[in-house]
Protein backbone atom coordinates (compact mmCIF):
# COMPACT_ATOMS: atom_id res chain seq x y z
CA UNK A 1 0.00 0.00 0.00
CA UNK A 2 2.70 2.60 0.43
CA UNK A 3 4.14 2.01 -3.07
CA UNK A 4 0.19 2.49 -4.23
CA UNK A 5 -0.15 5.75 -1.85
CA UNK A 6 2.81 7.04 -3.86
CA UNK A 7 2.26 6.17 -7.03
CA UNK A 8 -1.43 7.45 -6.43
CA UNK A 9 -0.14 10.81 -5.70
CA UNK A 10 2.64 10.87 -8.17
CA UNK A 11 2.35 13.35 -11.83
CA UNK A 12 3.23 10.19 -13.80
CA UNK A 13 2.17 7.22 -11.74
CA UNK A 14 -1.29 8.67 -11.45
CA UNK A 15 -1.68 7.74 -15.01
CA UNK A 16 -0.10 5.01 -15.33
CA UNK A 17 -3.05 3.47 -12.39
CA UNK A 18 -5.77 5.34 -14.63
CA UNK A 19 -4.64 3.36 -17.56
CA UNK A 20 -4.68 0.08 -15.39
CA UNK A 21 -8.17 1.15 -14.61
CA UNK A 22 -9.34 2.20 -17.87
CA UNK A 23 -7.85 -1.44 -18.97
CA UNK A 24 -10.79 -3.21 -17.07
CA UNK A 25 -8.18 -5.19 -14.60
CA UNK A 26 -11.18 -6.36 -12.01
CA UNK A 27 -8.63 -7.19 -9.46
CA UNK A 28 -6.76 -3.92 -9.58
CA UNK A 29 -9.70 -2.16 -9.62
CA UNK A 30 -10.85 -3.54 -6.75
CA UNK A 31 -7.34 -3.58 -4.89
CA UNK A 32 -7.04 0.91 -5.43
CA UNK A 33 -10.70 1.25 -4.50
CA UNK A 34 -10.01 -0.78 -1.04
CA UNK A 35 -6.62 1.52 -0.79
CA UNK A 36 -9.29 4.62 -1.10
CA UNK A 37 -11.49 3.51 1.36
CA UNK A 38 -11.37 5.93 4.47
CA UNK A 39 -9.63 8.26 2.14
CA UNK A 40 -12.07 9.73 -0.08
CA UNK A 41 -12.29 13.04 1.01
CA UNK A 42 -8.80 13.52 0.70
CA UNK A 43 -8.34 12.03 -2.46
CA UNK A 44 -11.28 13.89 -4.16
CA UNK A 45 -9.62 17.39 -2.60
CA UNK A 46 -5.89 16.54 -4.42
CA UNK A 47 -5.06 17.05 -7.91
CA UNK A 48 -4.06 13.54 -8.69
CA UNK A 49 -6.29 11.75 -6.38
CA UNK A 50 -9.22 13.46 -7.69
CA UNK A 51 -8.85 11.39 -11.11
CA UNK A 52 -8.96 8.34 -9.46
CA UNK A 53 -11.75 9.00 -7.80
CA UNK A 54 -13.39 9.81 -11.16
CA UNK A 55 -11.80 6.73 -12.85
CA UNK A 56 -13.29 4.40 -10.24
CA UNK A 57 -16.88 6.01 -10.79
CA UNK A 58 -16.91 5.17 -14.22
CA UNK A 59 -16.14 1.64 -14.28
CA UNK A 60 -20.04 1.82 -14.06
CA UNK A 61 -19.59 2.23 -17.59
CA UNK A 62 -17.58 -1.39 -17.66
CA UNK A 63 -20.41 -4.19 -18.31
CA UNK A 64 -17.62 -6.55 -17.50
CA UNK A 65 -16.88 -4.75 -14.44
CA UNK A 66 -19.43 -2.87 -12.71
CA UNK A 67 -21.06 -5.33 -10.91
CA UNK A 68 -18.33 -6.47 -8.96
CA UNK A 69 -16.52 -2.97 -8.20
CA UNK A 70 -19.58 -1.48 -7.85
CA UNK A 71 -20.10 -1.84 -3.80
CA UNK A 72 -16.43 -0.96 -3.84
CA UNK A 73 -17.11 2.32 -5.26
CA UNK A 74 -20.48 3.28 -3.71
CA UNK A 75 -18.37 2.89 -0.43
CA UNK A 76 -16.62 5.25 -1.27
CA UNK A 77 -19.00 7.63 -2.69
CA UNK A 78 -20.74 7.20 0.68
CA UNK A 79 -17.66 8.69 2.36
CA UNK A 80 -18.41 11.74 0.31
CA UNK A 81 -21.58 12.16 2.57
CA UNK A 82 -20.48 14.52 5.16
CA UNK A 83 -21.82 15.07 8.52
CA UNK A 84 -22.44 18.48 7.88
CA UNK A 85 -23.51 20.63 5.06
CA UNK A 86 -20.64 23.08 5.23
CA UNK A 87 -18.43 20.17 4.66
CA UNK A 88 -20.30 19.50 1.96
CA UNK A 89 -20.21 22.91 0.58
CA UNK A 90 -16.42 22.92 1.01
CA UNK A 91 -15.94 19.97 -1.60
CA UNK A 92 -18.65 21.79 -3.69
CA UNK A 93 -16.16 25.06 -4.08
CA UNK A 94 -13.34 22.76 -4.12
CA UNK A 95 -11.96 22.58 -7.58
CA UNK A 96 -11.14 19.20 -7.72
CA UNK A 97 -13.49 17.72 -5.28
CA UNK A 98 -15.96 19.55 -7.28
CA UNK A 99 -15.27 17.02 -10.32
CA UNK A 100 -15.74 13.99 -8.36
CA UNK A 101 -18.90 14.92 -6.97
CA UNK A 102 -20.01 15.66 -10.21
CA UNK A 103 -18.99 12.57 -11.55
CA UNK A 104 -21.29 10.28 -8.63
CA UNK A 105 -24.07 12.83 -8.80
CA UNK A 106 -24.47 11.05 -12.94
CA UNK A 107 -23.23 7.73 -12.08
CA UNK A 108 -24.98 7.03 -8.34
CA UNK A 109 -28.17 9.57 -8.05
CA UNK A 110 -29.17 8.40 -5.18
CA UNK A 111 -26.27 7.75 -3.26
CA UNK A 112 -25.47 11.75 -3.88
CA UNK A 113 -28.95 13.15 -2.74
CA UNK A 114 -27.17 13.99 -0.08
CA UNK A 115 -25.60 17.22 -2.55
CA UNK A 116 -28.96 18.60 -3.65
CA UNK A 117 -30.18 18.85 -0.24
CA UNK A 118 -27.17 21.02 0.78
CA UNK A 119 -26.88 23.00 -2.16
CA UNK A 120 -30.50 23.88 -1.86
CA UNK A 121 -30.65 26.53 0.61
CA UNK A 122 -27.82 27.96 -0.35
CA UNK A 123 -28.07 27.62 -3.93
CA UNK A 124 -26.98 31.23 -5.43
CA UNK A 125 -23.90 31.82 -2.89
CA UNK A 126 -22.64 28.26 -3.78
CA UNK A 127 -23.44 28.80 -7.39
CA UNK A 128 -21.41 31.94 -7.81
CA UNK A 129 -18.42 30.97 -5.75
CA UNK A 130 -15.39 32.40 -6.85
Amino acid sequence: QPRLQEVIFSTYGNFVIQKFIETQCCEFIVAVAAFCKGRAVTMAKDDFGCRILQNLVETQLMDEVAAIVAPHVVTLVNELNLPSDEEVHEMIIDQNANHVLQRCMTFFPQETAFVAKSVLPRFTDLAKHV
